[in-house]
């Protein structure tokens, strides 16, 4: 047996109205998400740079000090060096000077022995003159012609 219902079936059909509301709800939370994202990003940032600039400041002082004390270092060794060749050409003029005295000390003990030696020979010319001259005071005769 068929049995047929007598009352057709009815369909309800439900109309909604379409709103954006919510659309614009969304685009607003994005709106906001967005902005913070990018707050966050650019404090980062700057915390970063300030961080990097400190670090770089602190190099640069290093590095200052560092040529600073290059420079310290090459004016001490200059000075040091000058000092050297003062003392080298100090030394070489009193070596000098004491090389100059000793040669006047030789040359006067040469003067002097050469007086000594002359006196030495003028005496024995004269004792010499003294034995050949005649006893009796007379002078040698003239040479005859």
């Amino acid at each position: 047996m068929t049995y047929i219902d007598p009352n057709p079936p009815t369909r309800t059909v439900i109309v909604a109205r379409r709103s954006n509301a919510g659309w614009f709800a969304a685009a607003a939370a994005a709106t906001v998400a967005i902005v913070a994202i990018g707050f966050m990003v650019a404090s980062q940032n700057n915390a970063v740079n300030a961080n990097q600039q400190a670090a770089a400041a602190q190099q640069a002082q290093s590095a200052q000090a560092a040529q600073t004390a290059a420079q310290a270092q090459q004016t001490s060794a200059q000075a040091a060096q000058m000092a050297t060749q003062a003392t080298a050409q100090s030394a070489a003029s009193q070596q000098a000077m004491q090389d100059q005295a000793a040669q006047d000390r030789a040359n006067d003990r040469a003067a002097q022995q050469a007086a000594q030696a002359r006196a030495a020979a003028a005496d024995q010319n004269g004792k010499d003159t003294a034995a050949t001259a005649p006893a009796g005071g007379d002078a040698p005769p003239p040479p005859q012609q």
